[in-house]
């Protein structure tokens, strides 16, 4: 890359079934002036500096699709996150391509190929790689750029651009990709609200997850989740009650793990139960309001077909609800940015009786109320 690109088109393979984080294996780059290229992470010989450089260039748009593993991988590996970035997945979601479209489907509507999925599943960490890898490999960037360029000029033609800001926002921020120990335990389902159990649980997940960092294994391979729920809702107190958990392992009482484990419950315990976690609790969607939420589905529908984009990519049940109970006062995506242009204006307008939907020619229709 001796000539510094207006982007860098990218994509990655790992693999992680036996790892924490995810083993960066291949790295397949192209762009303006640069031939797709393999580089080669686990050969000691290979020079990863001018990547580096060319990932945190700001004058350079890293090109990827579903581009947040690969993302992940560099945060993790280099400490921050590449920018500026351009996702073609997020970008084919707002010019009618589908919510999440694959690699080979775009390249199938937009370049007229069909791309082998024979090596889909192939273990990107043994050398020597085969002919028939690298060809697989390469094809994941070789499309890639007549994908960008014409997912960007159709966005410039809609005047689209700015609607996918907010989510490459969202991948350009290393909170998106930071582990926090403690929260680990809001992934668990547990057959308990009390925050006791609530706590136990936080602490023993947090144990869990930072052995495995520091392990750099699978935290099920450290302990399975219903293992620590189990130790959450039966609190043991010794190393006698540890040992009649079901799932822990015997040789594990004794140990640091086991030591943990029994210090979570004790810590619980002894706390304030004001400073214990509480499960969030949503309010009960009101009966009365279901004709209100009806009215908005359909809206939704009409109007996602109209701008020609997924009716998810603008709004989901969750958002609806709040719509339909809290009207403009929502707090829900739909009701700002391009999303209120397209949609949540109009969720306010038919709450509020100044449109209506009737049948036309066949047709339901959209119109204002006079």
């Amino acid at each position: 890359m001796n000539k510094k690109p207006d982007y860098l088109l990218l994509d990655t393979e790992f693999v992680r079934e036996k790892t924490y984080f995810s083993k960066l294996c291949l790295v397949q780059i192209s762009g303006p002036g640069i031939e797709p290229t393999i580089i080669d992470p686990l050969d000691p010989k290979t020079d990863m500096k001018p990547l580096e450089e060319a990932l945190y260039d700001p004058d350079v748009v890293k090109v990827l699709h579903s581009g947040y593993q690969d993302l992940e991988i560099f945060y993790h590996l280099y400490g921050k996150v590449p920018a500026p970035i351009f996702d073609t997945q997020i970008a084919a979601s707002v010019l009618g391509y589908g919510e999440q479209v694959s690699y080979a489907n775009l390249a199938k509507d937009i370049c007229g190929v069909e791309i082998s999925k024979s090596q889909q599943f192939t273990d990107w960490s043994r050398r020597p790689l085969s002919e028939a890898q690298i060809k697989y490999a390469l094809g994941d960037v070789i499309y890639l750029d007549d994908i960008y360029l014409t997912l960007k000029k159709q966005l410039e033609e809609r005047n689209r651009l700015s609607w996918i800001e907010e989510d490459f926002k969202a991948l350009k921020d290393k909170d998106t990709y930071h582990i926090y120990p403690e929260k680990a335990w809001e992934k668990i389902k547990i057959r308990s609200d009390k925050p006791k159990h609530l706590g136990v649980l936080q602490k023993v997940a947090a144990s869990r997850e930072e052995e495995a960092i520091r392990k750099d294994m699978p935290k099920n391979f450290i302990m399975r989740d219903d293992t620590l729920m189990e130790i959450a809702m039966t609190a043991p107190k010794d190393e006698k009650a540890l040992e009649r958990v079901r799932g822990f392992p015997s040789g594990q009482v004794k140990r640091p793990m086991g030591k943990a484990m029994l210090t979570a419950v004790k810590e619980i315990d002894k706390a304030d139960p004001k400073t214990l976690p509480r499960k969030k609790k949503r309010k009960p969607f009101p009966p009365q309001k279901a004709g209100t939420l009806e009215m908005l589905r359909l809206l939704l529908k009409i109007d996602a077909a109209q701008h020609d984009i997924t009716p998810r990519r603008i709004a989901d049940t969750e958002d609806l609800q709040e719509i339909a109970m809290k009207g403009a006062k929502a707090k829900v995506p739909a009701m700002s940015g391009w999303r209120y242009e397209v949609f949540g204006s109009k969720c306010v307008d038919l709450m509020e009786g100044k449109i209506g939907l009737s049948l036309k020619d066949g047709e339901i229709d959209i119109s204002e109320i006079k």
